[in-house]
């Protein structure tokens, strides 16, 4: 399935798919691309952040990828798989601090239960660059999340504003590293994979409307990852969607 040109509608009827797709992104990782201690949550509100899905990992994990729960299946989604292998995409950025900087960027972001959140999946919205407030709130929760440690995974649908000449993945890049990030093309999404762990790395991926997804790397530690399949996630949502409103991206 392409991605549209979700520029053609309203917002509200972009929050309707947007929806479905997160809600796709979390059954998948639930059946099956997620190891047996890590599951993930839809719209999980816990201030001062409010990511589309997170993945939280149970607590008697031992974190490193060799526990019982990295290789299993867990249903609809077949086998999780584990890897290390460089993800394959068109730009890769690292970026160590020195010591004094690792000790000042340094924020705390506490989950209300017993299970720690490791990675966050973000979809961007029109509302997160609908003024300079919304969209600097967007990309400091994001670098607040990174900095505390946690990993993060945003696809942006749409097309860089003058909030964000570059990009998000850039935006990011800048408030965490105060570096510019990769040259994308001037029309293009973007999907960038964040690593919330010294040296900081990002992943990004662009892509253009008419493009299948490609699977992008959601990070469970610093090396570890599972491929997220948000092309499989893409149609799922697509084939619910209201038949009057495909008539407007496909007009």
């Amino acid at each position: 399935m392409p991605m549209h040109d979700w520029t053609k509608v309203t917002p509200n009827s972009y929050h309707h798919f947007h929806t479905g797709w997160i809600y796709w992104i979390g059954d998948m990782l639930n059946g099956g691309v997620l190891p047996k201690d890590h599951f993930a949550m839809i719209e999980q509100k816990t201030p001062p952040i409010g990511p589309d899905v997170i993945t939280l990992e149970l607590g008697n994990s031992n974190g490193n990828g060799s526990g019982n729960g990295w290789h299993g299946s867990n249903g609809r989604g077949g086998v999780a798989t584990m890897t290390r292998t460089k993800p394959r995409v068109r730009h890769e950025m690292t970026w160590e601090p020195i010591v004094e900087d690792r000790k000042r960027r340094r924020l705390v972001i506490r989950h209300n239960s017993d299970h720690r959140i490791v990675s966050v999946i973000e979809i961007v919205s029109p509302a997160n660059k609908s003024s300079s407030r919304e969209f600097r709130d967007f990309i400091g929760k994001a670098c607040g999340l990174l900095c505390s440690g946690i990993h993060v995974l945003i696809v942006d649908p749409f097309p860089p504003k003058t909030r964000d000449p570059r990009g998000v993945p850039d935006a990011v890049w800048k408030w965490l590293v105060n570096e510019r990030g990769p040259a994308i093309e001037s029309n293009a999404r973007t999907m960038s994979s964040f690593v919330g762990a010294i040296p900081y790395k990002a992943f990004v991926e662009p892509f253009a409307v008419g493009n299948k997804l490609k699977k992008m790397p959601l990070f469970l530690t610093e090396l570890n990852y599972v491929n997220v399949p948000l092309e499989e996630a893409y149609m799922a949502a697509w084939k619910s969607y209201p038949a009057p409103m495909k008539r407007e991206l496909l007009a």
